[in-house]
């Protein structure tokens, strides 16, 4: 990797690296190694040295100084070049060259031709068999900085745990008085060093709670969602801590999602009595699941409550997955139905419960003795009299007369069970029944449902009746659906256009 910068005059090299892993233990510091080299703006090139950085030390701030001013000539670095990178987990993600504002560069060049070394140590020229000043306290600086440079003449400010330099830290130098200089305690600290966070952590069915927020050192406790149960250490509450390297630490344990078997008894239909579940994970423990609660994957096989079937299919079996989001997958079950009687006994019969299990509908059959009577609904899906009343051959209902929106084709005379076929006289229209639905609010819902025929029943009367029955345009079902409001679906006989 290479670094180029014509045109400055550089006194730093800022590297960052970064982990592929996104959770990292305290003990599981990643580390790099590389190699560093100098391009000089005379195209020689220098090797520096062969470093060594932690994840946790992103950016890695390097003072070239040193490595500028140890050759006989004062040179301009114009490029640095990284090799022999090596590291399982870390990379290098950027690098550049940067200018320290407090030294200045000029003066280094004056003390060569002064014949003079410049000292990386003090930032001043020394005179080859001069006497070096020596700071014997610590520089006045304030947390989050930090120092460590009693006895020396020249201090790196650094960073406290927890925090991360904004920009290259200050390299303070000690004055001809042997104190330390004193801008740095004029400035703002946190203009320095901002505060390390972890990002907000992310529990898969599950949330993280974090009262004192994400920096580094705090604790975040786990819960798991209603529909999911915490796996692993038992004996504490789950919890997560944001290392130095602003990584979360290992969840000791996961999140599984759960289904409880009482919410698809209740919503499904279906009868506790030999139902028959099995699971491939297996907890054991505290934790250990019960006959109530299925976690992911999990299978269970019942039959639907007495006088109920599948919604699918006339089956009473039920087979029921758990799945991936805690919830139940399959069918479920409803009240065992009988066929609506034959459309020639409309107007004849009136029903306990509809056409429910147990119901009992009443017929009035037609003829010269009017007679009685009763057929119920059976458990097995079918009526106790199939055919209650015998309708007399007789029976007649009036021919209804074409109009000019629709148009009717029945024979001569209309007998009881006959029907007619009826249609719209204008072209890409349909005949529909128009019914009205009193809604709770007081408003009326308009419903509509196309109409091919009209019949003939025992009663004499025609069904649907035609004075119900309208034209309304065809709806464009290529259109329905696809995400757009299409006007000309955009009516309640298409659906208000499928939404």
């Amino acid at each position: 990797m290479k670094a180029e910068f014509p045109k400055i005059f550089a006194t730093h090299l800022i590297i960052t690296t970064d982990s592929n892993k996104s959770i990292l233990t305290e003990n599981e510091m990643d580390t790099i190694n590389f190699k560093i080299s100098g391009v000089f703006e005379d195209d020689t090139i220098h090797d520096f040295d062969e470093l060594t950085a932690k994840c946790s030390e992103t950016p890695l701030i390097l003072n070239l100084l040193p490595y500028i001013t140890k050759f006989d000539k004062l040179l301009r670095l114009r490029a640095i070049v990284l090799k022999d990178v090596t590291s399982e987990t870390l990379m290098v993600t950027s690098m550049k060259l940067q200018i320290e504002n407090s030294m200045d560069l000029w003066s280094i060049k004056k003390c060569y031709d002064q014949n003079a070394y410049f000292s990386p140590e003090t930032g001043i020229c020394v005179p080859k068999n001069g006497k070096q000043i020596i700071c014997k306290n610590e520089p006045l600086i304030a947390y989050p900085l930090k120092s460590n440079c009693s006895n020396s003449t020249i201090c790196q400010i650094s960073c406290a745990k927890g925090f991360e330099p904004l920009s290259p830290l200050p390299l303070i130098h000690c004055s001809s008085d042997g104190e330390w200089h004193e801008f740095i305690s004029k400035s703002s600290p946190h203009s320095f060093c901002q505060r390390i966070n972890c990002e907000e952590p992310k529990i898969l069915f599950g949330e993280a709670e974090c009262p004192k927020g994400t920096s580094i050192g705090q604790n975040c406790s786990i819960s798991c969602d209603s529909n999911a149960i915490f796996i692993g250490e038992k004996k504490k509450v789950p919890s997560i801590q944001c290392l130095e390297n602003g990584k979360w630490s290992v969840l000791e344990g996961f999140c599984l999602p759960i289904c409880n078997i009482e919410t698809a008894i209740s919503s499904r239909n279906i009868s506790k009595e030999n139902m028959n579940c099995r699971s491939e994970i297996s907890i054991l423990g505290e934790r250990r699941l019960n006959a109530t609660i299925w976690p992911v994957n999990s299978i269970c096989r019942a039959t639907c409550k007495s006088n109920h079937r599948t919604t699918d299919s006339d089956s009473t079996r039920v087979k029921l997955s758990c799945g991936s989001q805690g919830t139940w997958l399959g069918p479920s079950c409803s009240s065992a139905k009988c066929p609506s009687p034959k459309l020639v006994y409309t107007g004849l019969y009136n029903c306990t419960d509809g056409f429910n299990v147990g119901s009992e509908c009443t017929y009035s059959c037609p003829g010269q003795h009017q007679q009685i009577k009763k057929s119920r609904c059976l458990s097995s899906g079918s009526w106790s009299i199939r055919y209650p009343c015998t309708v007399p051959q007789k029976l007649v209902c009036s021919v209804p007369p074409s109009s000019a929106e629709l148009i009717y084709h029945c024979s001569n005379k209309l007998f009881a069970g006959q029907s007619c076929t009826t249609k719209c006289s204008a072209p890409g229209y349909d005949v529909v029944k128009e019914a009205r639905h009193q809604l709770p609010s007081g408003q009326t819902l308009m419903q509509y449902s196309p109409i091919s025929t009209i019949s003939c029943t025992a009663s004499t009367k025609l069904f649907p009746n035609p004075d119900t029955l309208k034209c309304a345009r065809t709806c464009n079902t290529e259109l329905i659906g696809d995400g757009w409001c299409d006007f000309q679906n955009n009516r309640a006989y298409c659906n208000w256009d499928g939404n």
